[in-house]
């Protein structure tokens, strides 16, 4: 498996797996260290210190149940955002920082080692300090801005496991990738096990017996449907609830109901059952949880691109919230009418007014690029006339909102 540089690790695949750890650079990453480089983690670099997963994880910040995208173990010069090195240079430059503003003084050593993540979007690190959390796994999420459904928007922290090997078992695949049209979390996986396949009779042998660790990974909810048992299994409950609410299917809904399973259950991103279809523009799902009564608060939060007037209006009769990042998303989505139902639930206040002034800056500016693209001085994949067609949903609706600025 060195050829192809496929590692295992609490029967994980690490793919692009460096080469074990050398002594020396023990030593001098200890350096860096409170205490003592923990057993798990030395075990993990001890069989490939850097490489990639595809896999899936989801880690909870209080209420917030959050997909990470924990893709990097760091290794030195890996090419990446920053290497290892370069990340702990890093920690040391804000644990200074923060020691300054206390009036401390750094003892110029780490509490917490950082050993994989996701760019600069998450970061996972080993607890270095001596004591109870020593070798524990934690995580720091970066906040996206409110848009971004369903994902954190502050930065954030959290526990995730007490060590790296229960960290590594807790990887898991929530979609088959070997059923999947290609963009599921582990088809990485499968393309590399392809490659030792094609590398002699212990390569095919070699993949056959990693491909039934991939597979033992496979988080198969619809087993747990067949016999009865998917109330009593949290995680692969959510991922039920979250498949019925993605494709709109009605049949596998009011069969989780029937199991018990709790419709109005919070899934991913802190959003219930209703949310997700909303987002997923799943309107018969939508339809069959709003008669039975499901709370509405973020429904337009999560799905303003996706209602018409009508329904738009029964939401915020069951108490759904408005701002103007909801009346945009309608607008973004073309529903101008839509927009001006929110706006009217909004309020004629300078906020809708400012809203009025965006829509209408927007579309000079699609404007301007659409006689950009006819003159030939601006390159898209995008036709003017969509251009063109967008900022006229635009002036439509910043007139209807504010006539004394007709252009």
């Amino acid at each position: 498996m060195r050829e192809a540089r496929i590692a295992v690790f609490e029967d994980r695949l690490i793919l692009d797996a460096q080469p074990p750890v050398e002594d020396k650079v023990l030593i001098e990453l200890a350096k860096h260290c409170a205490g003592p480089l923990p057993e798990a983690l030395l075990a993990l670099w001890r069989t490939a210190f850097g490489g990639h997963l595809s896999y899936d994880l989801r880690a909870r910040f209080g209420e917030h149940e959050s997909s990470l995208s924990f893709r990097e173990l760091f290794f030195p010069e890996n090419g990446g955002y920053r290497d290892l090195w370069g990340w702990i240079e890093h920690e040391e430059s804000l644990a200074r920082d923060a020691a300054k503003e206390r009036g401390e003084a750094w003892p110029g050593v780490l509490k917490a080692l950082p050993f994989g993540g996701f760019e600069y979007l998450e970061r996972l690190y080993a607890i270095v300090t001596p004591g109870r959390e020593h070798g524990s796994v934690h995580v720091w999420s970066e906040g996206l801005p409110p848009g971004w459904v369903f994902h954190l928007n502050e930065d954030s922290v959290t526990r995730l496991a007490n060590d790296v090997r229960e960290l590594f078992r807790m990887l898991v695949l929530e979609e088959d990738p070997f059923e999947s049209d290609g963009n599921a979390t582990g088809v990485e996986m499968l393309e590399a096990l392809d490659e030792l396949a094609e590398l002699g009779t212990a390569g095919r042998t070699a993949s056959e017996k990693l491909a039934q660790l991939v597979r033992a990974s496979i988080l198969d909810w619809r087993a747990a449907v067949a016999d009865g048992s998917i109330e009593e299994r949290p995680l692969l409950r959510r991922l039920a609830l979250e498949r019925a609410a993605r494709t709109d299917d009605v049949e596998l809904l009011t069969r989780l109901d029937s199991l018990g399973c709790n419709l109005f259950e919070k899934l991913r991103g802190n959003a219930g059952v209703l949310e997700h279809a909303l987002a997923a523009r799943a309107l018969k799902v939508a339809r069959v949880l709003l008669d039975r009564g499901a709370p509405a608060v973020g429904a337009l939060r999560h799905g303003a691109h996706a209602v018409d007037p009508e329904l738009a209006r029964e939401l915020l009769k069951r108490g759904a919230t408005v701002d103007e990042g909801v009346i945009m998303a309608a607008l973004n989505a073309g529903h101008v009418d839509t927009a001006l139902v929110l706006v009217d639930a909004l309020g004629h206040t300078p906020r809708s007014l400012g809203l009025a002034v965006c829509a209408r800056q927007a579309a000079l500016d699609l404007d301007q690029s659409a006689k950009r693209i006819e003159a030939g001085t601006l390159v898209s994949n995008v036709p003017s006339a969509d251009y063109r067609s967008k900022a006229a949903r635009l002036y439509d609706f910043a007139n209807r909102v504010d006539p004394t600025l007709r252009r």
